[in-house]
């Protein structure tokens, strides 16, 4: 009766380990399913207030352009836009994706140079083309992405950290999360 007594004291360690096991693998998962949520709720949000720098600087196109005779600027600007809320809305379908945010980094620094040129070369007689108000707009919402820029890379960071711990990382790979890449 004592060797039955000294196997089921240890039976219950055949029952506990998988169960702390299975408990921890849970809690890994849900976590990276959730960091990776933060950083797609967090490009959102980036990509919102994108959307809307895209809006105001195709809203301050002029309606001539297209005529001919100095369009360079506004349709360079025109077409930066159009490039980088295309480059936005592939990185809508895979936000970690690095070859998609590398096409929007690229897209974005475009689109800030063309508005720049239009800034410092839109002048006719009357002065400045672009109002003062629509310049203090792009301004204040380029400060508006750039921390909403730095939130995102913060929740991806965040993410990419837990995406390579050991031991989630095993579960990560098991599971197909793999790590992302910023803006």
């Amino acid at each position: 009766m004592h060797s039955d007594d000294a196997r089921m004291s240890w039976a219950w360690l055949w029952w506990l380990v998988p169960a702390v096991l299975l408990f921890w693998a849970v809690g890994a998962y849900n976590r990276l399913t959730r960091l990776r949520g933060d950083a797609v709720a967090a490009f959102a949000h980036l990509d919102a207030r994108w959307q809307q720098q895209i809006g105001l600087a195709l809203a301050s196109v002029p309606p001539h352009v297209g005529n001919g005779l100095g369009d360079e600027p506004w349709s360079g600007l025109r077409a930066a836009a159009q490039g980088l809320s295309l480059a936005m809305g592939a990185l809508r379908h895979n936000t970690l994706d690095a070859g998609r945010a590398t096409a929007a980094v690229a897209a974005r620094t475009e689109l800030i140079d063309a508005w720049l040129q239009v800034q410092q070369g839109a002048r006719d007689l009357a002065g400045d083309l672009l109002p003062e108000t629509v310049v203090q707009q792009w301004q204040m919402g380029l400060g508006e992405c750039d921390h909403l820029g730095r939130q995102f890379n913060a929740a991806v960071q965040q993410y990419n950290e837990a995406v390579q711990q050991f031991p989630a990382l095993i579960l990560a790979r098991a599971f197909g999360f793999q790590p992302g890449c910023g803006l």
